[in-house]
C-alpha cells in the first residue's frame, strides 16, 4: 500500500461500521486510496479490503473524528475462513446476552 498509505496509518476494521455524512462524502470523493485497496491481494484466502478501507481513510483524513473501538462483540472460537462463530438458536440464552 506504500507510499500512498504509510504503515502507521493503515487500520484493520470489520464488516460492521457506521459513517457520518461527512465521512461518507470523504469516501465518495476519494480517488487515491481506493485505487490501492482494489488491487489484487497477495493472499486471497485472507483478503478483506472493504473492511479496512474506511478505517484507513478516516485515520488519514479525520483521525480525531474516529472511534478506536467497535460496538460489536465477535466470537472467533472455531472460526474458519475469516468468519466468526454463528450462534445457533440453542446457544442463545439470557445468560449468553448477560455475558456479552
Amino acid at each position: 500500500m506504500m507510499p500512498e498509505i504509510p504503515f502507521e496509518q493503515f487500520r484493520v476494521g470489520s464488516q460492521f461500521f457506521m459513517l457520518t455524512r461527512r465521512h461518507a462524502l470523504l469516501g465518495i470523493r476519494d480517488c487515491k486510496l481506493w485505487q490501492k485497496f482494489r488491487l489484487p491481494c497477495l493472499k486471497t484466502e485472507s483478503c478483506y479490503p472493504e473492511e479496512h478501507y474506511f478505517p484507513t481513510l478516516l485515520s488519514m483524513e479525520d483521525l480525531k473524528g474516529c472511534s478506536h473501538f467497535m460496538l460489536t462483540r465477535v466470537n472467533w472460537t472455531g472460526s474458519t475462513g475469516g468468519h466468526s462463530h454463528t450462534y445457533r438458536p440453542t446457544e442463545v440464552s439470557p445468560e449468553l446476552i448477560y455475558k456479552l
